[in-house]
C-alpha cells in the first residue's frame, strides 16, 4: 500500500522534520472482509486479511512547524 506508515513512524518523521503539536485522528477504519476493503489489498491470503483487518485507516494529520 503506497504511503502507508505506522502511527509512531509517522509522528517520528514529522518530529524529525521540525513539526510540533502533532495530532493524528483516525477518520475511517477499513474492514478487509467487505468488497471495498478487499479492493485495497487484492489477492492477499485469508490469514493476511485476518492479520491486517482493522489496521488500514484513513487519518487526518495536523501539526505545526514553528
Amino acid at each position: 500500500m503506497a504511503g502507508a506508515l505506522l502511527e509512531e513512524e509517522c509522528k517520528d518523521l514529522l518530529k524529525q522534520a521540525g513539526f510540533v503539536d502533532i495530532d493524528l485522528k483516525t477518520v475511517r477504519v477499513y474492514d478487509l472482509d467487505t468488497p471495498e476493503g478487499q479492493s485495497l489489498m487484492p489477492g492477499i491470503s485469508e490469514a493476511a486479511r485476518r492479520e491486517y483487518n482493522g489496521a488500514i485507516t484513513s487519518t487526518f494529520i495536523s501539526a505545526v512547524k514553528p
